[in-house]
C-alpha cells in the first residue's frame, strides 16, 4: 500500500479495457499481461516496456496498440537519441 500511495494516477479496468484484453488474449497473450498492454494502450502510454522475450514477439505482431512495445534495451535506446 506504501507504494501505491506514490503513484499519481490510478487506473480502472473499464468495459474498454476488457475488451481490448481478451482481444488481446486471442493472440496468445496471458491474461495478466493483456490487462496490463491494454491498460496502457487505452491511455495511450507512450512506452509499455517488458522483460519477458516471448511476450514482446506476440505484442509486436498486434497492429494497433496505441503504445509502442519495448524491451529495456530498446527503451534506452529511444530515450538515448
Amino acid at each position: 500500500m506504501a507504494v501505491l500511495a506514490l503513484a499519481d494516477e490510478c487506473l480502472e479496468i473499464t468495459d474498454e479495457v476488457e475488451a481490448l484484453a481478451e482481444l488481446l488474449e486471442s493472440y496468445g497473450v496471458t491474461p495478466i499481461d493483456a490487462v496490463h498492454l491494454a491498460l496502457a494502450s487505452i491511455t495511450k502510454a507512450d512506452f509499455f516496456v517488458t522483460c519477458d522475450d516471448r511476450f514482446l514477439r506476440k505484442s509486436r505482431s498486434i497492429s494497433g496498440l496505441a503504445c509502442k512495445v519495448a524491451s529495456v534495451l530498446d527503451l534506452v535506446q529511444e530515450i538515448v537519441k
